[in-house]
């Protein structure tokens, strides 16, 4: 087994399975409105592990 975690769910998991829809995401991505434990998210498919805290701010 290789030390990568295919279980940990992405930022893209995480936000479609909360129901944001994946065309006003991507707005989200695209304006920095998508925080991630309080980083901005660049890129979707980046691991969001349980634990950390997904936000999306001045919408």
């Amino acid at each position: 087994m290789s030390d990568d975690q295919p279980d940990t769910p992405t930022v893209r998991d995480r936000a479609t399975a909360a129901g944001i829809p994946e065309t006003r995401l991507l707005t989200y991505v695209e304006r920095g409105l998508l925080l991630l434990d309080g980083d901005v998210v660049c890129e979707l498919d980046q691991p969001a592990p349980p634990g950390t805290r997904l936000l999306v701010t001045g919408s």
